[in-house]
């Protein structure tokens, strides 16, 4: 069994005052689950950032309970909106596995920080794996404004990748008029996905909704 926590539904529980609530008590609940079965992906659905369960399985789980990869991922998850877990949370962006800093960033978003220091080692990870590069770089667009960092989401939402067009897309979707900028590649993105499949369609969720929300009608 698996425990996944995709890139937009993370972001859809941040959308409302009770969001750092709702994370704390996701992350506590798949602590449960994911303990249970001695499996699971606490991270976004893309591949590059999946924990490895075939690892667990092998024992390293009870080898290095306490610092393993596993039990950083729960921990840094449960730091999420919470202040008096910042500073672990600012630590763990550094942290060697992808999915704890993906953590990480989500974490910050959901405080708002606003830290020099939180910028500058967020402008560090626009060069990560895509999953945490992307929510990077949307942090760096709440925060900061960087149009480096809209032009990434922009490349993102048209990737051959369509997990990682899709959490661009998402992103964009939830950046509001701050991804005016994209609106564009949001269009290109949408016409590419009018195949058939679940990620098309989900692509297409996120897009047309975020297009419209900005004025932009769609080409065609």
């Amino acid at each position: 069994m698996t425990a996944r926590w995709t890139p937009g539904s993370c972001q859809i529980s941040r959308t409302t005052p009770t969001a750092s609530p709702r994370c704390n008590v996701y992350a506590r609940c798949c602590r449960t689950i994911c303990g249970r079965f001695e499996s699971g992906g606490l991270c976004p659905s893309g591949g590059s950032v999946c924990l490895r369960q075939e690892g667990w399985r092998r024992g390293e789980r009870a080898a290095d309970p306490a610092t393993g990869p596993f039990e950083r991922v729960l921990e840094t998850a449960e730091g999420s909106g919470r202040p008096e877990a910042e500073r672990m949370v600012i630590e763990r962006l550094r942290d060697v596995d992808p999915a704890v800093r993906w953590w990480a960033v989500v974490g910050l978003r959901s405080t708002g920080s606003r830290a020099e220091a939180v910028r500058a080692q967020l402008s560090r990870l626009l060069r990560d794996c895509a999953p945490v590069r992307l929510e990077a770089a949307a942090a760096l667009v709440e925060g900061w404004g960087v149009a480096e960092a809209l032009g990434m989401l922009a490349d993102g939402v048209v990737a051959d990748d369509l997990r990682e067009a899709l959490h661009a897309a998402r992103l964009l979707q939830l950046l509001g008029r701050a991804a005016v900028p994209a609106a564009d590649a949001m269009k290109a993105a949408l016409e590419q996905a009018q195949g058939r499949g679940t990620w098309p369609m989900y692509l297409r969720f996120a897009l047309e909704p975020a297009l419209a929300a900005l004025g932009a009608r769609p080409a065609g």
